[in-house]
């Protein structure tokens, strides 16, 4: 049962993030590492976020839009919740 709650609090605390593309001639938007022919906006990181943001995970999900947007050349960021 420990464990069990150490696991659930990790997971809230450092959520999983996806990045997101859209899906060519379509409205849709997908993971990238998922759908590798997704193609990402220039200039804007979308980011799925696995669980709500609140202030124990608010600085981590910020150091992922950061990093994120360092490596692919973004400035701008979206975030979907």
């Amino acid at each position: 049962v420990g464990l069990s709650i150490v696991k659930a609090l990790l997971y809230v605390a450092r959520p999983g993030t996806a990045l997101l593309g859209r899906v060519p001639n379509t409205t849709s938007y997908v993971d990238i590492e998922q759908y590798p022919s997704a193609t990402m906006i220039p200039g804007v990181l979308i980011l799925q976020l696995g669980s709500p943001v609140y202030f124990a995970n608010a600085g981590y999900l910020r150091e992922r839009q950061v990093i994120g947007g360092q490596k692919h050349g973004h400035n701008n960021f979206a975030i979907k919740m």
